[in-house]
């Protein structure tokens, strides 16, 4: 919710992020995946930073890239691609977590995202990725982050729990500011 003000207050300094999507996604799916499938994890990695790479049709996964709701993930979703049914956990996140963001951005499109790679063993369980688009019509990553296991791994103690997140401050700048962009 902080960088979603920091962005709504960017707008009202002259910054033009429009569009703005946040893109939620839970990196046990594609490590419970990359186990299932077989899938070469050297490869994903190698890759995850590459939008041209397309983790679903390199290897033939036939499940939705993303989803607007987790109602629009149906029992069974999961099994098709060897996995175990996930459909309550995902809908546990909706009501937990974007029902309630939904309700105070309502400008703002969330969804869930299944072809991530970017994070993967960075970030354990759940992260995000924040798109706005630019005056020139250019979609842009603009924010990023996600629950992370430091402050548990540096202190012994699996019960800490530590959110990080950052937000490109010169990528608005260059390519957000009214004139500009």
């Amino acid at each position: 919710a902080m960088l979603l003000n920091v962005i709504s207050a960017l707008h009202k300094e002259g910054y033009e992020p429009y569009g703005i999507t946040v893109k939620i996604s839970d990196m046990r799916f594609l490590d419970q995946l990359i186990t299932a499938r077989g899938l070469p994890r050297e490869d994903i990695l190698r890759n995850s930073l590459n939008d041209d790479f397309d983790l679903f049709e390199k290897y033939h996964i036939l499940f939705p890239k993303e989803a607007g709701h987790a109602n629009d993930l149906r029992s069974g979703t999961f099994g098709s691609i060897g996995l175990a049914d996930r459909t309550r956990f995902f809908a546990h996140i909706e009501q937990g977590i974007l029902a309630p963001l939904r309700a105070t951005y309502p400008g703002v499109r969330f969804c869930f995202d299944f072809n991530r790679k970017a994070g993967l063993g960075y970030y354990p369980h759940l992260c995000f990725h924040i798109f706005a688009t630019n005056q020139k019509g250019s979609v842009v990553q603009v924010a990023d982050g996600g629950a992370v296991d430091w402050a548990a791994k540096l202190l012994g103690n699996k019960r800490e729990a530590m959110v990080t997140s950052g937000i490109g401050t010169e990528l608005m700048q260059k390519l957000f500011k009214d004139g500009d962009c």
